[in-house]
């Protein structure tokens, strides 16, 4: 328990050590209430430090020992902790995925019955605004918390106000999104502002003021909160942050300014295996790189094999999904598991891809598939 305590405290390395080993010294039924906070903790950790795979594993398991306790809230969490896992993932074009089941997470939850209940709608607005349902996010954090999000976890405001401040800019609704972005800061302050408190508060501000057209501001407070993410060992927040932050840099100081942050967030993104945000970032890339340089006569022809340009063009859906997962540096096992395949089969799609597309090895196939060097 001291380990759940932690993790709501910003102390996360003690946290992750005393919920190891409480699990690994967990035994016999009565121990199963115990263990069941212990998979959710750490499935939590799992997932801020980018070990997506863990994370669902970790849920898994804790909704399977929640149904043999008969722990509604604790399953319902676990449902949603693995859905939110998935969301950061699988690439883009499985969004659906990851949104119903956080949705029949959050119903299998009775709200105001306890600390995990409370944490369930904050998954499912985070996944309905990534689904591109910014008034979903907002309903959905108005149901489970509340205008003022008093009903749900004083250590969760401020990140949920910065969600909430992303929506409503989103949604058009600018007075909306001044008043969260104004009780994330207070949600900080009032626990002290740390680290983890002020990132949250930072993202908040930022999305203010690029909705505000103020790119400078909303720049300097995304840079301040990227960094602050990457010393927390929380890669996918960082290159969340960072894509996000993309068009305010841009705008501020320019398209070529933006590059590096945003190959910064690109490599985090591809070490966790967060194929979303490399899918994300790839694409504001390739929007910088036309608008930072321009257009040269090229030389080179196009194959009639590759219609519409494109790598991938040759390959098949399935090698085509297989090569994107393992360009983002996912290995063959992660693969297989993921789309459901036997490492076998992952192989032989991965040995087709390499052959159509000209490479031989992992890193010369993410060099192909990723950003181009500026």
């Amino acid at each position: 328990m001291a380990g759940c305590a932690e993790l709501f405290v910003e102390r996360f390395a003690d946290a992750r050590r005393h919920l190891s080993r409480g699990l690994a010294t967990a035994g016999g039924g009565a121990h199963k209430h115990i263990a069941v906070n212990q998979l959710l903790g750490l499935s939590i950790l799992d997932q801020w430090a980018g070990r997506l795979d863990a994370a669902q594993q970790h849920a898994r398991e804790a909704e399977r020992l929640a149904g043999e306790i008969g722990a509604p809230d604790a399953a319902g969490l676990a449902v949603a902790l693995r859905a939110s896992a998935l969301l950061w993932a699988a690439p883009r074009r499985r969004t659906a995925e990851a949104v119903e089941p956080a949705g029949a997470g959050l119903r299998a939850t009775v709200p105001g019955t306890g600390w995990w209940a409370g944490s369930a709608p904050g998954l499912l607005a985070v996944a309905r605004l990534m689904g591109g349902d910014p008034a979903a996010c907002l309903r959905t954090l108005m149901e489970g918390g509340g205008e003022d999000l008093t009903q749900l976890q004083p250590p969760s405001r401020s990140s949920l106000f910065a969600l909430m401040t992303t929506a409503a800019a989103q949604c058009g609704d600018l007075a909306s999104a001044a008043r969260a972005a104004r009780a994330a800061d207070a949600a900080a302050g009032r626990l002290g502002r740390p680290p983890f408190q002020q990132t949250q508060a930072d993202r908040a501000g930022a999305a203010l003021a690029l909705a505000q057209s103020d790119p400078a501001r909303a720049a300097a407070l995304s840079l301040d909160a990227a960094p602050a993410f990457e010393v927390l060992r929380m890669p996918v927040l960082q290159a969340w942050t960072l894509i996000a932050a993309t068009p305010a840099l841009a705008a501020a100081h320019g398209p070529a300014a933006a590059l590096g942050p945003l190959d910064g967030a690109l490599e985090a993104a591809r070490r966790c295996g967060a194929l979303r945000l490399y899918e994300d970032g790839v694409r504001a890339r390739a929007a910088l790189t036309a608008t930072a340089t321009a257009p040269a006569p090229v030389s080179v022809s196009v194959s009639v094999s590759r219609p519409g340009g494109g790598p991938l063009a040759t390959l098949s859906v399935r090698e085509r999904e297989v090569a994107e997962l393992a360009a983002a540096g996912l290995s063959s096992r992660q693969v297989a598991e993921r789309l459901v395949l036997s490492t076998r089969t992952v192989d032989t799609h991965l040995g087709n891809a390499y052959r159509k597309l000209g490479v031989s090895s992992r890193v010369a196939l993410a060099r192909l598939l990723g950003p181009p060097v500026a």
